[in-house]
């Protein structure tokens, strides 16, 4: 039922803040590496007391490092 007190088409306040909620922790579980909001709090540390897991993780991200760097220089050279 529509509340008389509140103006026609506007929406409901509790439903907006729940929105609001929402895409925040989504937009957090991306941004931070893409963990679902229901995981737990320290499934990330036990994968990382791995060493041959902490090592795959530092090579990629060099590897990827220089990849970006490669990419930039050659958008540099071909677009010059």
């Amino acid at each position: 039922m529509a509340d008389p007190d509140k103006p026609a088409g506007q929406p409901d306040e509790e439903e907006a803040e729940r929105i609001l909620r929402q895409v925040e922790r989504d937009s957090q579980s991306i941004v931070f590496g893409g963990m679902p909001a229901s995981a737990p709090a320290d499934a990330g540390r036990e994968a990382s007391r791995d060493p041959v897991e902490e090592w795959g993780r530092r090579i990629g991200r060099g590897l990827a490092v220089i990849a970006a760097i490669a990419a930039v220089f050659w958008l540099v050279a071909t677009l010059a």
